[in-house]
């Protein structure tokens, strides 16, 4: 059976959670905490409710409130982002085919490849290896004759 509950506004500094204050009511606990993240004090903000079990006495904590300073500038960001994508597409839609074929036309050529081709290094590799096979039985003929 689940009885008493308190909201507990936390700041976070220095690489740890504090208690800032300790609320009966909800409302008041998340007007509070708006109010703390727009003054900008803290890197960061939560509540965490919590709730006592009155046959073991034990407390369960759930966050219910969480709010960094960078939670506005990554909202911002994902905003941007969107608005560009937006725009993006909508310029891909409105681009007639004859406009792409007028880009592509226009590319400046890639230079020419120069130097001997796959065939040709394949050719030249095979005549070293049969030189030196070759090689290799002239001189075991040679050297096994004396």
């Amino acid at each position: 059976m689940l009885g008493y509950r308190n909201f507990e506004l936390q700041t976070y500094a220095n690489g740890v959670w504090k208690i800032d204050s300790v609320y009966d009511d909800r409302k008041i606990a998340l007007y509070e905490a708006q109010r703390l993240q727009q003054s900008g004090r803290h890197s960061a903000i939560r509540i965490v409710e919590e709730q006592l079990n009155h046959r073991t006495g034990n407390y369960f904590p759930k966050t219910i409130f969480r709010a960094t300073k960078t939670d506005d500038a990554n909202a911002e960001a994902l905003e941007r982002r969107k608005v560009m994508r937006q725009e993006e597409q909508k310029t891909r839609r409105t681009a007639s085919n004859t406009d792409i074929e007028e880009r592509t036309v226009h590319r400046p050529q890639l230079p020419q490849r120069s130097g001997p081709g796959a065939v040709a290094l394949t050719l030249l590799f095979g005549v070293i290896v049969l030189t030196g096979i070759g090689c290799i039985i002239t001189l075991r003929h040679l050297f096994g004759a004396i």
